[in-house]
C-alpha cells in the first residue's frame, strides 16, 4: 500500500488545474503526472531527495509515483499545478518519456517555449472551467500538444532525469501506515518495523525523501487532521486530540501552539483558519481559494 492523493474528477476526466498563494506542502506523492509552474516569487521542492529551487516562470514537471514536498514555509509565491492522467497523453508510436525535470524561464524563453507555458495553463483553465462542447477533447489535444513540444527542445537524458524512489519504495509505505495508525503511539521503531526496516537506516532515509525527522512529521500529520476535525466535526477538542494520538490534552494543546502558532479553539472558532504546512496539497480549501468547477483559482485581490 502507498499513500497518494486520489481525486475525484468531474465526468472521470483525469486533468485539474489549480492556483495557490504562499504554498508549502508535506510530502505525498500520486499516480498523476504533476506540472508546478510559478507564476509569482520562489518556492523549494523536493523530488525523490532532490531538491529544486524554482524563479518566476519556472517550471517543474514531476513524474508519476514521485515522492515530493515543498519546504519554502514563509516565501511569497503563486503556484500553479495541473496533474493529468499519463495515458491521456501516451502514444505507443511516439511515446513521452515524462520524467522529473526543471525547466527554467530562461530556458523555456530561449527556445520560445515561455509564453507557450503560460499559454498552456491559462487555456487548459479556461476549458475546464467553461466545459463548453469537446473541452475533454481540447484540453487532451493541448496537453499532448505542447508535451510533445517540450520533448522536441528538451529531449529527456538519463542523466538530466529524476528518477522514481525505486530504492527505498519503504518510505511510502510507512507513510501510509502513519495515516492508517494516526490514533496509536506511532513511534520511529513501530513504523520503521512495519515495514522491515532497521529503525536507525529508516530514520536517516525518512528524513531524505520526506524533508522532516520522522517526530515533526508525524506532528504535523496529527495536527493537519485535528484542523479538519475541529472544523469539520462537532467533536470534543479532548476527543480530537486522542483520536489524533496524542496521550493527553496538555500535549496536544502545547504541540498545536507550537506548529500553528494558535490555540485548537481559534481553529473551531474561524473555518478559514489553515495549517500553515498543508498534507494534501490538491485538496486544500481556504479563504484565498475560489473553486469554479472543478479548477481552484487564486483570488489575488486579497
Amino acid at each position: 500500500m502507498t499513500i497518494q492523493e486520489i481525486r475525484q474528477y468531474q465526468n472521470n476526466f483525469e486533468v485539474w488545474h489549480s492556483a495557490y498563494k504562499n504554498m508549502t506542502f508535506l510530502a505525498h506523492q500520486h499516480t498523476e503526472v504533476e506540472l508546478i509552474r510559478v507564476r509569482s516569487g520562489t518556492s523549494n521542492i523536493t523530488v525523490n531527495n532532490q531538491e529544486f529551487s524554482l524563479n518566476e516562470g519556472d517550471l517543474l514537471l514531476c513524474q508519476s509515483g514521485s515522492i515530493h514536498f515543498s519546504d519554502s514555509l514563509g516565501a511569497k509565491n503563486v503556484l500553479e499545478f495541473m496533474l493529468f492522467n499519463p495515458a491521456l497523453v501516451q502514444s505507443r508510436a511516439a511515446p513521452l518519456q515524462l520524467t522529473t525535470q526543471h525547466y527554467t524561464a530562461e530556458k523555456l524563453a530561449k527556445c520560445g517555449m515561455l509564453y507557450a507555458t503560460e499559454k498552456l495553463f491559462s487555456e487548459i483553465s479556461l476549458e475546464l472551467n467553461q466545459k463548453d462542447s469537446f473541452y475533454e477533447k481540447v484540453v487532451q489535444n493541448t496537453l499532448k500538444t505542447y508535451l510533445y513540444k517540450l520533448q522536441r527542445h528538451f529531449p529527456v537524458a538519463l542523466s538530466d532525469a529524476v528518477l522514481s524512489v525505486k530504492n527505498s519504495p519503504f518510505i511510502s509505505e510507512a507513510l501510509s501506515y502513519m495515516e492508517a495508525h494516526l490514533s496509536e503511539e506511532l513511534t520511529l521503531e513501530e513504523v520503521s518495523a512495519s515495514v522491515n526496516i532497521e529503525s536507525g537506516y529508516f530514520s536517516r532515509v525518512f528524513k531524505k525523501y520526506v524533508g522532516l525527522n520522522f517526530v515533526k512529521y508525524r506532528n504535523l500529520l496529527r495536527i493537519d487532521t485535528a484542523i479538519k476535525m475541529l472544523q469539520e466535526t462537532d467533536k470534543s477538542i479532548s476527543d480530537i486530540a486522542f483520536d489524533c494520538g496524542f496521550q493527553n490534552i496538555r500535549t496536544f494543546n502545547r504541540v498545536f501552539a507550537q506548529y500553528t502558532q494558535r490555540s485548537p479553539m481559534e481553529f473551531r472558532n474561524d473555518p478559514e483558519l489553515i495549517c500553515p504546512v498543508n498534507l494534501h496539497p490538491h485538496k486544500k480549501s481556504s479563504v484565498s481559494i475560489e473553486v469554479v468547477g472543478d479548477s481552484p483559482v487564486v483570488k489575488l485581490d486579497n
